[in-house]
């Protein structure tokens, strides 16, 4: 949904996929413990926050903040909720 490109993962014991975001590698790994639900989370800049959004409620993720002006660095901001509850900011820079 977010356009992240695939990158080859060893073959380990653990489920799993890796993902290239702007040349820094993202792994997320599958496991039957439960996530904590803290407030931590990881932001993704995208080009059209909107758009995102938009794309992203429509695969599944819950809106938990709309988009809106992050007055330090005059950049838009919303936060979604995956389908599994783990929270993500998008951000686009003006």
């Amino acid at each position: 949904v977010l356009g992240l490109s695939r990158k080859p993962r060893p073959n380990f014991s653990s489920r799993g996929i890796w993902y290239d975001v702007a040349g820094q590698e993202l792994h997320l790994i599958e496991t039957s413990d439960v996530p904590s639900r803290s407030e931590a989370h990881p932001a993704i800049e995208v080009r059209d926050i909107r758009a995102a959004v938009a794309i992203c409620v429509a695969g599944g993720a819950e809106l938990q903040q709309d988009t809106f002006v992050r007055t330090h660095d005059n950049s838009l901001s919303a936060f979604i909720r995956d389908p599994d509850g783990n929270l993500l900011e998008l951000t686009q820079h003006l």
